[in-house]
């Protein structure tokens, strides 16, 4: 390679945005994304994965100094199997011109980005009937590389793609090709990702994070980032704008509440509900909006609930010491609030309700609170 950084190619020779595509890949898509970043999470890589950037999918070893780059190309099918043909001839567009063939190009990574690619992977629901050197059925494997093929096979695949990128020697690194059966199907591939996140999920904390909620989020992220239009000049504004880093979604992991503490925490407020004499319905109401609240506020795309929760932060933080550790604190502290007027409080009241602003602000008197607590604990142990 050129003395040119992984890192610049991939931001300075970005392919324009591929724009609308149908509904149905792109769901399948995000799905064989999420099952793919967990399964990296979970193996403990610093990774960044890139979504429609070059390609369906890209994973790279490293968030801000990458060096190897693995490319993804997701095809759904819903019929019949894939062969040689089909995936090494390309397609007549309306113009009567011929278009790239699908395994042309995968393997354009490899000619583009040289020994920084550590993977070339097509990657279906269906399976591949094609013929391998060891003469077992390609159709019950679930990943097939290229250099398993038979040498009939493989002389189709570099003649095609000599022929397609009009090589003058044989095509090298075909080794990194590999052909891939994913388990998640066509038509429910939804609900078998999101086992897959409640499988992951059960390994994080201590077992008990919603998984349909944290599913929410990482879809939302991830088709906000799909969907992108623009272009990014810098690779630290690709990473943020259609990447996911192993960062992101650790603090995805650590601002999920799970059940118990949730749990813990309405018990804890129900409890306060009760010291300070709120009506029974008052309270009521207040905990149904607090277990609202705690669900909402994991759409990273909700920037009602985001805006007005950092106004409410603000507001807490000018709140005396004396009326934080009141036996009337939530009284207290509604009360200073509900003298306050700012246009981040009104949209919540305009598209919630005064009742769910109220419990958003009782929820974060807890939570500073605690943060507050913990603060403190660890500066003791030093």
């Amino acid at each position: 390679m050129s003395a040119v950084s992984l890192a610049e190619m991939l931001s300075q020779d970005c392919p324009d945005p591929s724009g609308a595509r149908s509904s149905n890949r792109f769901a399948f898509q995000s799905s064989y994304g999420t099952c793919h970043m967990l399964k990296l999470h979970e193996a403990g890589v610093n990774y960044c994965v890139l979504f429609d950037v070059h390609d369906d999918i890209v994973s790279l070893d490293h968030p801000t100094a990458p060096t190897k780059a693995s490319f993804f190309q997701v095809k759904t099918k819903a019929s019949g199997n894939w062969t040689t043909h089909s995936i090494t001839t390309g397609e007549k567009s309306a113009s009567g011109t011929t278009l790239p063939s699908f395994l042309g190009k995968l393997y354009k990574h490899r000619l583009k980005f040289d020994v920084a690619v550590d993977r070339l992977t097509f990657v279906s629901n269906a399976r591949f009937n094609v013929a391998l050197a060891d003469a077992t059925d390609s159709k019950e494997k679930e990943s097939i590389a290229v250099s398993e093929l038979s040498v009939v096979e493989l002389e189709t695949i570099k003649g095609a793609l000599t022929l397609e990128h009009q090589l003058t020697t044989e095509p090298e690194g075909l080794e990194l090709i590999f052909l891939e059966t994913t388990a998640l199907s066509l038509n429910d591939h939804d609900n078998h990702c999101l086992g897959v996140v409640t499988a992951f999920l059960e390994k994080q904390g201590d077992g008990s994070i919603q998984p349909l909620p944290f599913h929410r989020t990482l879809k939302s992220d991830i088709q906000r980032r799909t969907n992108r239009e623009t272009r990014d000049a810098a690779f630290s504004d690709l990473v943020k704008n259609r990447g996911l880093t192993r960062q992101q979604v650790q603090d995805m992991i650590d601002c999920v509440m799970s059940i118990k503490k949730q749990n813990d925490l309405v018990s804890l407020i129900s409890s306060q509900f009760t010291k300070e004499s709120f009506p029974p319905n008052q309270s009521r109401v207040l905990i149904e909006n607090v277990r609202k609240y705690l669900a909402g506020r994991l759409d990273p795309t909700n920037r009602i609930i985001a805006e007005a929760q950092k106004m409410i932060e603000i507001e807490l933080d000018s709140v005396s010491h004396a009326q934080l550790v009141s036996s009337t604190i939530i009284s207290g502290v509604l009360s200073h609030c509900s003298k306050i007027s700012c246009k981040e409080w009104q949209a919540v009241c305009q598209h919630y309700s005064t009742d769910f602003l109220n419990a958003m602000i009782v929820v974060q008197i807890y939570e500073q609170e605690f943060s507050a607590s913990n603060s403190q604990s660890e500066e003791k142990s030093l």
